[in-house]
Protein backbone atom coordinates (compact mmCIF):
# COMPACT_ATOMS: atom_id res chain seq x y z
CA UNK A 1 0.00 0.00 0.00
CA UNK A 2 1.27 3.27 -0.69
CA UNK A 3 1.62 6.23 1.75
CA UNK A 4 -1.55 8.13 0.13
CA UNK A 5 -3.74 5.66 -0.02
CA UNK A 6 -3.00 4.45 3.56
CA UNK A 7 -3.49 8.42 4.72
CA UNK A 8 -6.26 8.53 2.59
CA UNK A 9 -7.61 5.04 4.28
CA UNK A 10 -6.54 5.55 7.80
CA UNK A 11 -7.43 9.65 8.02
CA UNK A 12 -10.72 9.71 9.68
CA UNK A 13 -9.51 7.67 12.51
CA UNK A 14 -6.55 9.92 13.29
CA UNK A 15 -9.33 12.78 13.32
CA UNK A 16 -11.48 11.28 15.62
CA UNK A 17 -8.78 10.75 17.95
CA UNK A 18 -7.47 14.47 17.71
CA UNK A 19 -11.34 15.69 17.88
CA UNK A 20 -11.49 13.41 21.49
CA UNK A 21 -8.35 14.32 23.01
CA UNK A 22 -8.78 18.20 22.21
CA UNK A 23 -12.44 17.93 23.80
CA UNK A 24 -10.85 15.86 26.57
CA UNK A 25 -8.13 18.13 27.23
CA UNK A 26 -10.42 21.30 27.65
CA UNK A 27 -13.05 19.63 29.75
CA UNK A 28 -12.19 16.67 31.31
CA UNK A 29 -15.48 15.38 31.81
CA UNK A 30 -16.83 16.10 28.49
CA UNK A 31 -16.58 12.92 27.29
CA UNK A 32 -19.42 10.08 27.94
CA UNK A 33 -18.44 6.94 29.07
CA UNK A 34 -18.82 5.57 25.21
CA UNK A 35 -16.80 8.50 23.73
CA UNK A 36 -14.05 7.36 26.73
CA UNK A 37 -13.66 4.07 25.39
CA UNK A 38 -13.89 5.15 22.13
CA UNK A 39 -10.62 7.37 22.79
CA UNK A 40 -9.08 4.22 24.29
CA UNK A 41 -9.68 2.47 21.62
CA UNK A 42 -8.57 4.64 19.24
CA UNK A 43 -5.60 5.75 21.02
CA UNK A 44 -4.25 2.02 20.97
CA UNK A 45 -4.87 1.39 16.90
CA UNK A 46 -3.09 4.89 16.41
CA UNK A 47 -0.05 4.59 18.23
CA UNK A 48 0.32 1.23 16.54
CA UNK A 49 -0.30 2.64 12.84
CA UNK A 50 2.12 5.69 14.22
CA UNK A 51 4.73 2.09 15.10
CA UNK A 52 4.11 1.24 11.18
CA UNK A 53 3.94 4.56 9.79
CA UNK A 54 7.75 5.01 11.35
CA UNK A 55 8.84 1.29 10.23
CA UNK A 56 7.26 1.46 6.47
CA UNK A 57 6.79 4.68 5.60
CA UNK A 58 9.67 6.82 6.98
CA UNK A 59 7.66 10.04 5.93
CA UNK A 60 8.71 12.73 8.50
CA UNK A 61 5.71 15.11 7.71
CA UNK A 62 3.15 11.88 8.62
CA UNK A 63 5.31 10.63 11.67
CA UNK A 64 4.76 14.27 12.99
CA UNK A 65 1.52 14.37 12.75
CA UNK A 66 0.50 11.62 14.28
CA UNK A 67 3.36 11.55 17.00
CA UNK A 68 1.76 15.30 18.07
CA UNK A 69 -2.01 13.26 17.86
CA UNK A 70 -0.53 10.13 19.96
CA UNK A 71 0.78 11.99 22.25
CA UNK A 72 -2.58 14.59 22.54
CA UNK A 73 -3.91 11.46 23.16
CA UNK A 74 -1.68 10.19 25.70
CA UNK A 75 -1.79 13.63 27.57
CA UNK A 76 -5.74 12.93 27.82
CA UNK A 77 -5.24 9.41 29.39
CA UNK A 78 -2.43 9.26 31.26
CA UNK A 79 -2.32 12.49 32.65
CA UNK A 80 -2.12 13.42 36.40
CA UNK A 81 -4.90 14.60 38.35
CA UNK A 82 -4.11 18.50 39.44
CA UNK A 83 -4.30 19.30 43.14
CA UNK A 84 -5.36 21.61 44.59
CA UNK A 85 -7.87 21.84 47.55
CA UNK A 86 -9.59 18.62 46.71
CA UNK A 87 -6.29 16.81 46.92
CA UNK A 88 -5.76 18.53 50.87
CA UNK A 89 -9.29 17.27 51.44
CA UNK A 90 -8.49 14.13 50.37
CA UNK A 91 -5.63 13.48 51.80
CA UNK A 92 -7.19 14.42 55.26
CA UNK A 93 -10.39 12.46 54.55
CA UNK A 94 -9.52 9.06 53.11
CA UNK A 95 -5.26 8.85 52.83
CA UNK A 96 -3.96 9.85 56.25
CA UNK A 97 -7.06 8.00 58.21
CA UNK A 98 -6.48 4.40 55.63
CA UNK A 99 -1.93 5.08 56.78
CA UNK A 100 -2.95 5.73 60.47
CA UNK A 101 -5.39 2.79 60.23
CA UNK A 102 -2.81 0.87 58.64
CA UNK A 103 -0.35 1.81 61.26
CA UNK A 104 -2.33 1.50 64.20
CA UNK A 105 -0.26 -1.63 66.11
CA UNK A 106 2.26 0.37 65.92
CA UNK A 107 0.76 3.61 66.83
CA UNK A 108 -0.85 2.06 69.82
CA UNK A 109 1.82 1.16 70.66
CA UNK A 110 4.07 3.68 70.46
CA UNK A 111 1.64 5.74 72.50
CA UNK A 112 1.78 3.34 75.40
CA UNK A 113 5.30 3.37 75.34
CA UNK A 114 5.39 7.50 75.10
CA UNK A 115 2.61 7.94 77.63
CA UNK A 116 2.32 4.79 80.66
CA UNK A 117 6.06 5.57 81.67
CA UNK A 118 4.78 9.55 82.03
CA UNK A 119 1.61 8.14 83.80
CA UNK A 120 3.25 6.42 86.36
CA UNK A 121 5.82 8.88 86.97
CA UNK A 122 2.80 11.51 87.31
CA UNK A 123 1.18 9.09 89.67
CA UNK A 124 4.08 7.94 92.12
CA UNK A 125 5.08 11.90 92.23
CA UNK A 126 1.69 12.57 93.62
CA UNK A 127 0.88 10.13 95.68
CA UNK A 128 4.13 9.59 97.62
CA UNK A 129 5.72 12.59 99.19
CA UNK A 130 8.76 11.10 99.30
CA UNK A 131 9.58 10.66 95.73
CA UNK A 132 8.47 14.06 95.18
CA UNK A 133 10.85 15.68 97.90
CA UNK A 134 13.81 13.24 95.92
CA UNK A 135 12.88 14.63 92.41
CA UNK A 136 13.74 18.72 94.20
CA UNK A 137 14.13 20.43 97.12
CA UNK A 138 10.53 21.93 98.42
CA UNK A 139 12.44 25.70 97.94
CA UNK A 140 13.94 24.50 94.43
CA UNK A 141 10.44 23.58 93.45
CA UNK A 142 8.76 26.96 95.06
CA UNK A 143 11.30 29.16 93.28
CA UNK A 144 10.82 26.91 90.04
CA UNK A 145 6.86 27.94 90.20
CA UNK A 146 7.04 30.70 90.97
CA UNK A 147 9.67 32.78 89.55
CA UNK A 148 12.09 30.39 86.90
CA UNK A 149 8.61 29.49 85.16
CA UNK A 150 7.52 32.57 84.50
CA UNK A 151 10.99 34.13 83.61
CA UNK A 152 11.59 31.41 81.17
CA UNK A 153 8.40 31.75 79.04
CA UNK A 154 8.77 35.58 79.26
CA UNK A 155 12.56 37.03 78.79
CA UNK A 156 12.16 36.61 75.10
CA UNK A 157 9.85 37.76 72.33
CA UNK A 158 7.04 35.39 71.24
CA UNK A 159 9.03 34.77 67.94
CA UNK A 160 12.48 34.18 69.58
CA UNK A 161 11.19 31.71 71.97
CA UNK A 162 9.33 29.96 69.22
CA UNK A 163 12.66 29.65 67.19
CA UNK A 164 14.85 28.52 70.06
CA UNK A 165 11.96 25.60 71.05
CA UNK A 166 11.41 24.68 67.93
CA UNK A 167 15.51 24.55 66.44
CA UNK A 168 16.19 22.33 70.31
CA UNK A 169 13.31 20.05 69.53
CA UNK A 170 15.09 19.73 66.03
CA UNK A 171 18.00 19.26 67.60
CA UNK A 172 17.15 16.61 70.26
CA UNK A 173 14.86 14.98 67.09
CA UNK A 174 18.35 14.24 65.23
CA UNK A 175 20.24 13.19 68.35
Amino acid sequence: MDIDRYIATNQLTWQQLDDLSRRAAVRPGSLSTDELEELLRLYQRVSAQLSYVRTHYRDPGLTASLSATVGRAHQVVYRQRSGGLRAVAEFFSSTFPAAVWHCRWAVAASAVALLLPALVLCLWLLNDPAALEASASRADRVTYTQDLFEQYYSDRSPLQFFAEVTVNNIWVSFQ
